[in-house]
């Protein structure tokens, strides 16, 4: 349907068949007087009697009565009414989600932060090996979440071999091997 200023435009078929039926009823004059409608004016009509299409002349009659304007304004009411309850049910879908965050969301997060808070902290560790990724050409090791490579130093120690379960360490002419979660030696202080 498309709305139109006093009624709505209907297919040719359609406006027809109403029309036709309202002849038959005796409401409408014949399809000849159209200049007595008091709404509007008809667009390229052609005044055929039975009011079908002929031969491409006969365009959309626009509906222009108080009955037509009456059912096009109950289309647009109805339209309206559709999306106002679809928006109202998004407001309230979206005052539930605020509910929530502001009552079970929030206080969960706060119970994480306390908890986070009074959690005991961890003592640095110096020399921690996490890890060891062992290849022939370019061995690596996981020290204190940092990859080093043979050579490398970290902390004031330098990394001497890196085998498959453990790594050697130099330190001012102290040589160590360490193996994967070992605690540090203490010539990592």
């Amino acid at each position: 349907l498309h709305i139109d200023n006093y009624g709505y435009r209907a297919p040719w078929y359609l406006e027809a068949k109403t029309e036709r039926m309202l002849q038959l009823k005796g409401e409408r004059e014949s399809y000849g007087d159209f200049k007595d409608r008091a709404y509007g004016n008809f667009k390229d009509i052609s005044h055929s009697s039975s009011g079908y299409r002929s031969h491409g002349s006969f365009k959309y009659r626009v509906r222009k009565s108080p009955k037509w304007f009456a059912v096009a304004q109950s289309l647009i009411a109805e339209r309206k009414n559709r999306i106002l309850a679809k928006l109202e049910w998004e407001a309230a879908n979206l005052e539930r989600q605020k509910k929530y965050s502001l009552t079970v969301a929030l206080t969960e997060l706060e119970k994480r932060l306390k908890e986070d808070v009074l959690k005991p902290k961890l003592k640095p560790t110096h020399g921690l090996l996490t890890g060891v990724l062992y290849s022939a050409d370019k061995p690596s090791a996981i020290i204190d979440r940092s990859i080093v490579h043979k050579g490398d130093t970290i902390h004031g120690v330098t990394v001497v071999k890196i085998h498959k379960d453990k790594v050697g360490f130099d330190k001012n002419g102290k040589k160590w091997e360490q193996k994967v979660q070992q605690t540090p030696e203490a010539y990592w202080k």
